[in-house]
């Protein structure tokens, strides 16, 4: 798997990119200050990832069903607002 050994890679390689040119362009108490702030912004990512990954299969079922007062409640708890 080749392609799969590429794309960890190329990940690994555009994540600490940043950090990289955080590093050559401000230096490394830059890096320092940065490095956590984007640990966290991670660490809040994963707690909303269920939501992305979960809620539109649920939504659509319910909005195929015709049930708009149940799409309303899902996005009201998730706190998602609907626009029509």
């Amino acid at each position: 798997m080749p392609c799969l050994k590429c794309q960890r890679v190329w990940q690994a390689r555009s994540v600490s990119s940043d950090r990289y040119l955080i590093g050559i362009l401000l230096g490394a108490a830059a890096v320092g200050y940065y490095s956590p702030g984007y640990s966290l912004g991670g660490a809040i990512g994963m707690l909303y990832a269920p939501f992305v990954i979960f809620l539109p299969p649920v939504v659509s079922k319910y909005r195929d069903e015709r049930n708009i007062d149940d799409v309303s409640k899902v996005l009201e708890y998730s706190r998602v607002k609907r626009y029509n």
